[in-house]
């Protein structure tokens, strides 16, 4: 939860008291067990409950994200922990895969069930609810992700006739990194006009075998590879782009925020059916869905945007639209709110 959204919810009236639940320092960390993880839950353990013994919370609100096993079994102690003390436990669940997991493990399950019994849900989607379905929940609610609103079109934009396509985020071969830059070397072929902007932390790919895949697929001329940008420049780069592309098969995709912060910009969005994006992006009018792996729809929606200027305006105003209308933190801000007021009231 970030400050704007503990300022708003003190200004409705509401004290707040808050714990540092990070655990992962870096995206090998995620999932993963090491010892100093195990130090700190049991640090954490204390923190909680001196905190809840002191501050006497009406709510205790929690995002859940857990996807190991170590992350779960942290989350049901957390849970139970602030279930012992407040009947009223939130949690905000922003993982995908949780029925999946269940089913490959009996334990996992058990943990699951434990700890969604007496809990009020809040997923991302609608299509991320379904995930909960043979799961017995206290009340559950679906709240979208939102960012923010930060147009960085207020920025002025580089002069190029080029259609410049941008990938931000880890360098994942789950993100689809590789299958975006196969598709990019089926665009220099048919003689399109492009660049391609990769901008990113490296994960299972660095930047330097990126940059040997450019060279080998003859993408030099085409392609750029960045290390991660933030602030002013994160802007800059986002207010050059004119399509945004992430062809993710990441497990784990539940609400990629990278999406809503293209949207912003008024970016056409070409993604895939993974966790909520169908539900973010809505095919041929914001941008274009895709199944995992499809290089050829991949290549044939961009071939479209690159070439058709009238549609990439089409798509950034609705792109712009959508993102106003749904994803700005104001409208997150207040949605939160509402569903902390009816958890309150409930019994």
């Amino acid at each position: 939860m970030n400050k704007k959204v503990l300022e708003f919810i003190k200004d409705n009236g509401y004290t707040t008291a808050i714990i540092n639940l990070d655990f992962a320092k870096s995206i090998g960390d995620i999932g993963s067990f090491r010892m100093r993880k195990l130090i700190k839950f049991i640090q954490l353990c204390f923190e909680l409950l001196i905190k809840i013994i002191k501050f006497k919370p009406d709510i205790v609100y929690y995002n859940f994200s857990s996807s190991g096993l170590f992350s779960i079994f942290r989350d049901f102690f957390f849970a139970k922990l602030s279930l012992i003390f407040c009947k009223k436990l939130v949690l905000h669940i922003h993982t995908a895969g949780i029925s999946e997991r269940a089913h490959r493990s009996s334990l996992i399950k058990l943990l699951y069930k434990c700890i969604f019994k007496y809990s009020n849900i809040i997923t991302l989607s609608n299509s991320l609810k379904k995930d909960l379905l043979h799961f017995k929940i206290k009340k559950s609610y679906v709240l979208n992700n939102g960012i923010q609103d930060e147009l960085s079109r207020g920025l002025k934009k580089t002069e190029s006739n080029t259609p410049n396509i941008l990938f931000l985020s880890n360098f994942l071969k789950s993100k689809g990194v590789l299958d975006l830059l196969e598709a990019l070397s089926r665009l220099k072929n048919l003689s399109l006009d492009f660049t391609a902007i990769f901008v990113g932390n490296p994960a299972d790919i660095t930047h330097e075998q990126l940059q040997e895949k450019t060279r080998l697929l003859n993408l030099e001329k085409y392609v750029l590879i960045l290390q991660p940008a933030f602030g002013s420049e994160k802007k800059k780069i986002l207010a050059n782009a004119d399509v945004f592309c992430l062809p993710t098969y990441y497990s784990n995709e539940a609400f990629p925020l990278v999406i809503l912060e293209a949207l912003m910009n008024g970016l056409p969005v070409i993604s895939t059916t993974q966790g909520a994006i169908p539900e973010i992006v809505d095919h041929g009018e914001n941008g274009y869905i895709i199944k995992p792996h499809d290089i050829t729809s991949l290549t044939n929606y961009l071939t479209s945007l690159i070439q058709d200027q009238n549609l990439r305006k089409s798509m950034s105003t609705n792109a712009r639209e959508k993102f106003s209308n749904n994803y700005s933190d104001d409208v997150f801000r207040k949605n939160l709110l509402k569903i902390f007021k009816e958890v309150l009231n409930s019994y």
